[in-house]
């Protein structure tokens, strides 16, 4: 499934979890680019934008909420949809501030590969047009 606006990054610093995610989206036809932390992801980002952001939020060197951060002060990249995976910051008050940088949605791992492609998809159909929403 080529998405229109290009492909989709997925950020993760734990192999087995990057793995997984890039051979899952892979298999259901996304183009996808991988990076290990937010400063690989900007470096890629800077190159070509991505349609859709997958990002993990404990990260080294760059977390996912600097990374967000970054997107959304630069005009070029505020309204890539971002989603969101962590293990960690799963507390209301954590999903809450995500919202409030603009992270489109909050999957907590592990991630149900069921559930998650569907959001996947319907992000990738509403493109630049995806509300704030945390799940």
């Amino acid at each position: 499934m080529e998405t229109q606006n290009g492909f989709l990054l997925v950020v993760e610093d734990i192999p087995d979890i990057l793995n997984l995610l890039e051979a899952t989206l892979k298999f259901k036809g996304y183009r996808v680019v991988t990076a290990r932390n937010g400063e690989e992801a900007l470096e890629v980002i800077q190159k070509d934008r991505p349609a859709l952001i997958i990002t993990d939020i404990l990260m080294p060197k760059m977390d996912g909420f600097n990374l967000v951060h970054r997107l959304r002060i630069n005009p070029e990249t505020r309204t890539i949809p971002v989603v969101f995976l962590s293990a960690t910051y799963v507390a209301p008050e954590d999903k809450e501030f995500a919202h409030s940088i603009g992270v489109n949605r909050f999957i907590e791992k592990p991630v149900d590969l069921v559930a998650f492609l569907p959001i996947i998809e319907r992000i990738i159909a509403q493109g630049d047009n995806v509300p704030p929403l945390v799940e």
